[in-house]
């Protein structure tokens, strides 16, 4: 059975920047209640093209969208 990175043909760096944006995103204030709710936000971005951005880095640094990369 794939992966979802494989099903998502993510690059490494999209996987890292996934992992990482989804990791802080539900731990703050969100006790890793929401993995799933971010995990789902972040991949129907890109695949709705959020942004005219299909690639996941891209999507995580788009500003004001994601607390966890605003620094």
């Amino acid at each position: 059975m794939p992966t979802t990175s494989q099903l998502f043909n993510l690059t490494p760096q999209e996987r890292n920047a996934a992992i990482n944006t989804i990791a802080r995103e539900a731990y703050q204030g969100g006790g890793g209640k929401d993995i799933a709710a971010v995990t789902a936000n972040l991949l129907s971005r890109r695949l709705a093209n959020y942004g005219g951005n299909t690639n996941l880095v891209d999507i995580v640094k788009q500003p004001g969208q994601y607390e966890a990369n605003f620094h």
